[in-house]
């Protein structure tokens, strides 16, 4: 899984989704509402669309009464879910 070994660098890698060149970081755990760190174990690389939906599936269990069920690498799971129901169609 390319990874992130510090804020500004990418490691060479392609999105861990679709495999498409990388263009932005993601932290598993977020930042700023939950505290999620610049470290090697905790950024992934996304392209802009996929990570796009990894945060739009954040928001929408947000909303839900049972987000605290959920952890933060599911929400990659699940995005890698869709993208493979989509290649299927």
């Amino acid at each position: 899984m390319g990874i992130y070994t510090d804020k500004h660098k990418l490691d060479e890698g392609p999105c861990v989704i679709c495999n498409w060149p990388i263009t932005e970081q993601h932290r598993i755990r977020p930042g700023l509402k939950y505290g999620g760190k610049y470290t090697k174990e905790n950024v992934v690389n996304l392209c802009k669309g996929h990570h796009k939906l990894v945060h739009k599936l954040i928001r929408q269990a947000e909303k839900q009464s049972n987000f605290n069920e959920y952890e933060f690498g599911d929400f990659i799971k699940a995005a890698k879910q869709l993208y493979d129901e989509s290649r299927t169609i």
